[in-house]
């Protein structure tokens, strides 16, 4: 595989999941979705930092955020053996966030968080997921690029709202446009077919509330 590399931070991990691993220990296990960005998966050694935080019943206060693992940007998920009985209840409770990481050091935003509680045999708690989705504006780079004649277009929504994605030409015609509609906040992705348009450099733009954004993109026939 050919890696194409762009100079945009790479989006947040997705669909981030905890569960327990099961006996003897019960360590808590973080999942997340692979990010589809070459430059992420081509990071073998820390394509994903993971962060925790501990919160005590007994003194009612959260510990700082701090990162406790990598792992490579091939693999999606991480046991966290320094906690153990994590059944879902307890005197503790540890919270998970990951971030992606390309072979440049670019950095991506946070994921949502997950949380479960531990201290308790497992045979008398019920493993509990909290889930905080926490969403920005963002316009990414459009993958592959350059493309012929098909790519895809990411962006995430902080709001719900009318969002308004069109593609330019470089003498500022409109040749495309890809969505025009109100969506939900969160992560969206559109594809662009430009079969019956030339190469050269396109612009696509995103519009919705206050959040404006553009990028280029190369079509290579």
């Amino acid at each position: 595989m050919r890696y194409k590399y762009d100079d945009q931070n790479p989006v947040a991990p997705q669909n981030i999941t905890i569960s327990n691993s099961g006996s003897p220990s019960y360590h808590p296990v973080i999942s997340w979705s692979l990010n589809n960005e070459p430059d992420v998966y081509a990071n073998t050694s820390d394509g994903y930092l993971v962060q925790r935080r501990l919160y005590n019943n007994g003194n009612g206060t959260w510990t700082s955020w701090s990162q406790i693992a990598t792992t490579s940007g091939q693999i999606s998920d991480f046991i966290d053996t320094e906690i153990t009985n994590a059944a879902g209840a307890g005197p503790g409770e540890a919270e998970y966030r990951i971030r992606a990481k390309d072979v440049n050091d670019r950095i991506s935003g946070y994921s949502s968080t997950v949380s479960i509680g531990y201290g308790i045999s497992p045979e008398k708690g019920i493993v509990q997921q909290i889930t905080t989705e926490i969403f920005e504006y963002s316009l990414n780079q459009n993958f592959p690029n350059p493309f012929n004649p098909n790519t895809s277009i990411y962006y995430s929504l902080k709001n719900p709202g009318l969002v308004k994605l069109r593609v330019f030409n470089m003498l500022g015609e409109e040749v495309a446009e890809l969505v025009n509609e109100n969506q939900s906040e969160g992560y969206h992705s559109v594809e662009f077919n430009a079969n019956d348009l030339p190469s050269g450099i396109y612009i696509y733009q995103i519009r919705s509330g206050d959040f404006s954004d553009i990028k280029k993109m190369m079509l290579a026939k």
